[in-house]
């Protein structure tokens, strides 16, 4: 029997790290020992091949979050090899979860991959958030709703308002192409400044009383109310 690798990545995090936490529930209702450890300490348990008999004891399942970025900033690690190696010989299981990372940036070639992919119609709201264009804008969020809970749309969309106030703030920001960082400016120059801080902040209220139980409204209701004032 051989270590059982599980990679769960991808934009959605949200999905992606509650797969992980059922992953983890589920081990444990099997009876696994389920160990949190980070990348460094992983590859310390993992680098000497001839004790790899004994390294993992029976039902040991070890949960890590960022192997992928670990193994990027350390390019000498010897973990990829040591995982590989470990792979054929033992049956237990580790579990790594990737903030955001998407399948094609995974540096691990090792174990399965679940990659947790967002649905088109985010970029396409996304894309849709200036002002004049409420009724697109709405109809897009609507849209999404049907297969994407309301946490994850306004995480979504306030990751992308940040964008937007780097960009017109003249921040470069890592890793965006040149055609991304071309709508953005364009996407920055149909707002005011001022509105666009305002719309940031609406949002940032939504996002604490969603998660304080205090919005008397749904979270959806209420992120329609704020399209309606500042789409419009």
């Amino acid at each position: 029997m051989s270590i059982m690798i599980t990679v769960i990545c991808g934009e959605d995090t949200i999905s992606s790290r509650e797969y992980f936490t059922q992953q983890i529930a589920a081990l444990k209702e099997k009876s696994f020992d389920v160990v949190y450890v980070t990348p460094q300490e992983l590859e310390e348990k993992t680098k000497d091949e001839e004790s790899a008999p004994t390294l993992f004891d029976t039902h040991q399942a070890y949960a890590v979050v960022g192997l992928n970025a670990y193994v990027k900033k350390y390019s000498s690690s010897k973990l990829p090899t040591q995982l590989a190696n470990f792979e054929k010989k033992k049956n237990d299981h580790i579990i790594d979860w990737e903030d955001g990372v998407i399948s094609r940036d995974i540096k691990l070639k090792v174990g399965t991959v679940k990659e947790f992919k967002v649905s088109e119609n985010i970029f396409k709201l996304a894309d849709a958030l200036y002002p004049k264009n409420l009724s697109y804008a709405s109809r897009t969020l609507s849209t999404l709703g049907l297969t994407q809970g309301t946490s994850f749309i306004l995480f979504m969309i306030m990751r992308h308002i940040r964008r937007l106030l780097l960009v017109e703030g003249g921040a470069r920001i890592v890793g965006l192409a040149d055609w991304q960082r071309g709508r953005l400016r364009q996407q920055v120059g149909r707002w005011r400044r001022e509105d666009l801080i305002s719309f940031y902040r609406a949002l940032i209220r939504l996002d604490i009383s969603s998660k304080t139980g205090t919005n008397p409204l749904s979270p959806m209701k209420t992120l329609e109310a704020v399209f309606c004032y500042y789409l419009a």
